[in-house]
């Protein structure tokens, strides 16, 4: 299954895929349709390994971003979910990067990665303000200024906050006072103030209007972090052993006549042998008929004498049984 089909299927609200290599319409793939204006990234940069040929966009950190205007305030309760794919440099020069943010004034959630300068350098923060309280999560122990992918999600599921990286849980907080009430403002690359720029690369960005499972935040993360194998195509009369690495792996393309039928002649016992779900189809034939010709010898009897006497001897009967081809 494709990336982008693996985030579908969670129905996220707004989805920025970042696949433009020209322009400055960055198109939602999400359920609202609300396309986003790029002002400054570099489109068609190499994008994550889980979509073939997929783009990217790099942001310089000093003013690259992309504004969305919307009205839809899909955040006006506790739950919700934020995920984006990130790319950094070794060295953060500025004190915050933010990767996305989604409010105004003193009600937002925001993802950002703090510089190489500040205190838990390098390392992937979410901060979530109501305006009458506010909580900062933080990736202690995991750093991402590697020049690799790495894959960052916050939620929210009405009482706990957690923050996600590289498909494992780093952080959770509970929910603070009041509740997150976007406006309409929306930001990748940079928070509302036209400050924090983010130096490095996103990818699929995407928000959501409920929280992601443990178990789908780490779906998405096998399906983006995993290049697809090549397709693997059996031929007939050779084996073929496929390795899956993690959920993603080769594609098994059966081919006719790559899985010949199994034919199951009169007289000769068949072993057919299924790995997993996929092997060879078993087809019955028709044969010649076989009759069965049965001959019963009746008994015989004999004399033998023995002096003066005679004595009886009874063989016992023969059955003969033959087939026969009609």
């Amino acid at each position: 299954m494709a990336y982008s089909d693996v985030v579908l299927a969670d129905s996220p609200l707004l989805y920025y895929r970042l696949e433009e290599t020209s322009g400055t319409t960055i198109a939602d793939s999400g359920s609202l349709g609300v396309n986003g204006t790029a002002n400054g990234p570099t489109l068609g940069q190499s994008g994550i390994p889980g979509v073939v040929n997929g783009k990217a966009a790099s942001f310089d950190g000093t003013n690259d971003r992309i504004e969305v205007a919307t009205n839809n305030g899909f955040y006006n309760d506790k739950s919700w979910t934020v995920e984006a794919w990130i790319k950094c440099g070794t060295s953060l020069a500025n004190e915050y990067n933010t990767i996305a943010r989604r409010g105004s004034g003193g009600s937002y959630v925001l993802l950002r990665v703090r510089g190489s300068s500040t205190s838990n350098p390098n390392r992937v923060e979410a901060y979530v303000s109501t305006g009458s309280g506010s909580v900062t999560l933080i990736t202690a122990s995991n750093t991402v200024n590697d020049n690799n992918w790495h894959y960052v999600v916050m939620t929210a599921d009405g009482s706990t906050i957690r923050l996600y990286l590289d498909g494992s849980q780093k952080d959770s907080k509970t929910y603070p006072g009041g509740s997150v009430s976007i406006g309409t403002s929306q930001f990748i690359g940079t928070a509302e103030n036209l400050s924090e720029w983010f130096s490095g690369s996103l990818d699929e960005v995407a928000f959501y209007g409920s929280a992601l499972s443990a178990q789908r935040i780490t779906d998405h993360y096998n399906a983006g972090a995993y290049a697809p194998a090549a397709s693997l195509v059996l031929e007939a009369g050779v084996p073929a052993l496929a390795t899956f690495g993690g959920t993603q792996g080769y594609t098994l393309n059966i081919e006719a006549p790559a899985i010949p039928p199994v034919v199951l002649e009169a007289g000769f016992p068949a072993l057919v042998s299924f790995g997993g779900t996929i092997g060879c189809s078993i087809v019955l034939v028709d044969q010649p008929e076989s009759v069965e010709l049965a001959m019963t010898l009746a008994r015989k009897r004999a004399f033998l004498t023995l002096g003066s006497k005679d004595v009886s001897l009874e063989l016992p009967r023969k059955i003969i049984r033959m087939e026969l081809e009609s």
